[in-house]
């Protein structure tokens, strides 16, 4: 209920006016069916008074100049007085309606509402006060405003209120001869003053003998000059009033989000049914952004949903603005043929452009025609918003896929987005040009290597750097072996030296994408370039790191970059052990055995004492001491890798393994193997003494100890004992009680 209390008052302070709109692309048997929605809500008794004037907005606003129907409907209800609900709703529409032109046809319906019905009245006269330049409309209005009938007086002080949208002379001496002779009626006469300040912007208000001496100098001023006078007030005061009504929506917006907030969570998705159900735009366009965020926090109910979609023609453009965004953010499938219907008659081109934009995520292929009939629109930003929406990944992928084999979608989506490109300038198109590139690009198709390629190229002042960047990574995309190859060597020979570190970037990441391990040595060199910027170089060592792991790569090579890394990068052992693992998996035939234990063992060594990480040490350290005793190698060969793995399970405090392994492995001598653990064991503690760790120390000797199933002997159990009893604190000695006596 508190929340009911404080829209009421919103609603009494925001007054929020229709915005205009024209024929677009989209879908027309969609555009049918809303049509016939709102002409049926329009007309029917038993629709609610904020969903008729919703229906009688959209009619005027999306149909009215672009079906013969749509006049027809709007004048019926104009004639029906026996539907008055609808009568007013029509007119009502029809004075909210921006147009500079309105239609003569509802001249005659407008005046026959003119009436005791003050509601009836007020509204008609409202919408007659457009026709400024029909001076039967002001002549019938003046006659009307002169009834001496008192049944008529609310009508009259509603049709007199409404001459105050006429600037002209004629309107202005009217209100003032009204003024003069009704002075005896404050209804009449104040109505008369409000539409001269309406008129003038003046803030003489009820007081009628400034009004009279305002007149007296403004009459001798030709008619041009006294109208420029008064819309320069009028552009003033219009101004202030534009930005009192952009702060009212932001306190609005921010009352409602404190509102929406502190319910309960059981309640909200009532709060926001009612927010985007309110008949004041501005508080639809407020529940619209909360929705918004609500989306982006993964919480959308259903109801929610569906109401958002009935609002993608809402009557007010900000409402759609941000209802498109809304359904964007669901990609709400559900939804496409709304946001299809409504460009069909979307004549704002910033609502056009979030339309094209919320159709994206849909990945819906039905979406492409409207979306290609886009790129021809007359605003760019709509043009831009359609050829981003046709680059998106998943929609791109939609449309290669529908259609098999012919792909004529695929086919006239090239075509339109070439055709497109070939009309655009960077100096007269700004992002859409590098949008269209980026479209192309997504569509991977074989055909279009020539245009992606003249793109590219640095020299075309068109092919600004936006443009050679979405060129490129369209490069990258490409599918067909000869276009991939095609490509990286374009790549290689052109995008790489472009002046642009971006688009050198870009070409990396593309190389990525279509280059083999041919690209190597470039990227190698690239990498290692010192006056390269980092996060190219760093692109570089990347897509190296995975070329090295490429099918097609040869093991030979590997062992190649292994040792010019090692070379080149002597601090910096990640980079060789890239390669090393990479070669590793190379090696994995039983018939590279051998060369596998050695790169095992390199792998170890790296991680054991360059990268200080003895945990991997150990599983590459046992890989390759597996891999040589499954040859029979020599114990040369096996008993080093036998202490470099001790070593390893020491430095990772694996104790219990090391024990394990010197006592139970059958493939190697026992005694050996209890000499190396021993070995390893008394260094350990050792080290780990000489460092000040002795609680360590002591651990690794009780742990060893508990472990073995016989004590260690020979040399190194007598240094373990000696080691243990140097570093264990010794108990105090024990003082008798009582000495002894001595006889004397």
């Amino acid at each position: 209920m508190r929340a009911t209390r404080w829209t009421a008052l919103i609603l009494s302070a925001v007054t929020i006016a229709a915005e205009a709109g024209g024929l677009r692309g989209g879908s027309p048997a969609a555009s049918d069916r809303d049509f016939q929605q709102q002409a049926a809500a329009l007309s029917d008794p038993a629709t609610g008074a904020s969903e008729r004037q919703e229906a009688a907005r959209r009619i005027v606003e999306f149909y009215l100049r672009r079906r013969p129907e749509a006049l027809a409907v709007l004048r019926d209800a104009l004639v029906n007085s026996g539907n008055d609900a609808a009568q007013r709703c029509a007119a009502w529409a029809l004075a909210d309606d921006p147009d500079a032109n309105p239609l003569p046809e509802f001249v005659d319906p407008l005046l026959g509402m003119l009436g005791p019905n003050k509601a009836s009245s007020e509204a008609a006269a409202e919408a007659l006060a457009d026709y400024k330049a029909n001076p039967l409309v002001l002549q019938r209005l003046s006659e009307f405003v002169g009834e001496g009938n008192p049944a008529l007086e609310g009508s009259r002080a509603a049709a007199i209120r409404a001459m105050g949208k006429i600037i002209e002379k004629a309107a202005a001496q009217r209100l003032i001869q009204v003024l003069r002779d009704d002075a005896a009626d404050p209804v009449i006469s104040d109505a008369a003053a409000d539409a001269l300040g309406q008129m003038t912007s003046l803030g003489f208000g009820h007081d009628a003998a400034r009004w009279q001496a305002w007149w007296a100098q403004e009459t001798p001023l030709p008619e041009g000059q006294w109208q420029d006078q008064q819309l320069r007030r009028r552009a003033d005061a219009a101004a202030r009033l534009q930005r009192q009504e952009a702060e009212l929506r932001e306190q609005i917006a921010v009352l409602l989000r404190t509102l929406y907030r502190s319910a309960p969570a059981s309640q909200k998705q009532d709060f926001a049914l009612q927010y985007l159900q309110n008949p004041s735009a501005a508080i639809r366009q407020a529940g619209a952004a909360l929705v918004t965020e609500d989306i982006l926090e993964g919480r959308v109910p259903d109801p929610v949903r569906v109401q958002l979609r009935s609002m993608v023609g809402d009557s007010s453009a900000e409402v759609r603005m941000q209802v498109a965004k809304a359904v964007g953010y669901i990609n709400d499938q559900g939804a496409v043929d709304a946001l299809l219907a409504q460009l069909a008659v979307e004549g704002d081109p910033d609502v056009r452009a979030a339309l094209a934009a919320a159709l994206a995520p849909t990945h819906d292929v039905r979406a492409v025609p409207a979306l290609l009939d886009l790129l021809g629109d007359p605003s760019l930003i709509v043009a831009e918003a359609a050829a981003t929406a046709l680059a998106d990944q998943d929609m791109s992928k939609a449309v290669r896929a529908d259609g098999p084999p012919d792909h004529k979608l695929e086919h006239k989506a090239a075509t339109a987005l070439t055709k497109a490109l070939e009309r655009t300038t960077v100096a007269r198109s700004g992002a859409l040009r590098p949008a269209l590139a980026s479209a192309l690009g997504s569509l991977r198709d074989p055909s279009l290597l020539t245009v992606l390629l003249e793109l590219q190229g640095a020299g075309d002042p068109d092919n600004d750097a936006r443009v050679r960047r979405a060129a490129v990574k369209g490069l990258g995309q490409m599918e067909a072996p000869d276009a991939r190859a095609a490509a990286a060597h374009a790549l290689v020979v052109s995008s790489l030296k472009d002046p642009d570190v971006g688009v050198r970037l870009e070409a990396v990441r593309a190389i990525g994408n279509a280059g083999t391990f041919a690209q190597a040595d470039t990227l190698y060199d690239l990498f290692n370039k010192t006056d390269e910027d980092k996060e190219v170089r760093a692109a570089a060592w990347d897509v190296l790191a995975e070329l090295f792991y490429h099918p097609d790569t040869p093991a030979n090579q590997l062992f190649f970059f292994a040792d010019r890394l090692q070379h080149d990068f002597p601090n910096d052992a990640t980079r060789r052990l890239e390669a090393l693992k990479a070669l590793a998996g190379k090696l994995l035939a039983p018939k590279e055995a051998n060369q596998l234990a050695v790169v095992d063992q390199d792998i170890a060594e790296i991680y054991l004492t360059k990268l200080e990480q003895p945990d991997q040490a150990v599983q590459y350290f046992r890989s390759a001491l597996e891999e040589r005793l499954a040859r029979s190698a020599p114990e040369a060969a096996v008993l080093p890798l036998v202490d470099q793995l001790m070593e390893a399970w020491m430095r990772a405090r694996n104790y219990g393994e090391a024990v394990q392994f010197a006592q139970e492995h059958g493939g190697i001598d026992r005694a050996k193997l209890m000499d190396a653990m021993g070995l390893c064991v008394t260094d350990e503690v050792a080290r780990l003494r000489d460092a000040g760790d002795i609680p360590g120390a002591l651990r690794l000797i009780d742990e060893v100890n508990a472990r073995l199933k016989t004590p260690l002997e020979g040399r190194f159990g007598q240094q373990l004992r000696l080691l243990e009893e140097q570093m264990r604190p010794r108990p105090p000695a024990t003082i008798p009680a009582t000495l002894p006596t001595t006889a004397p």
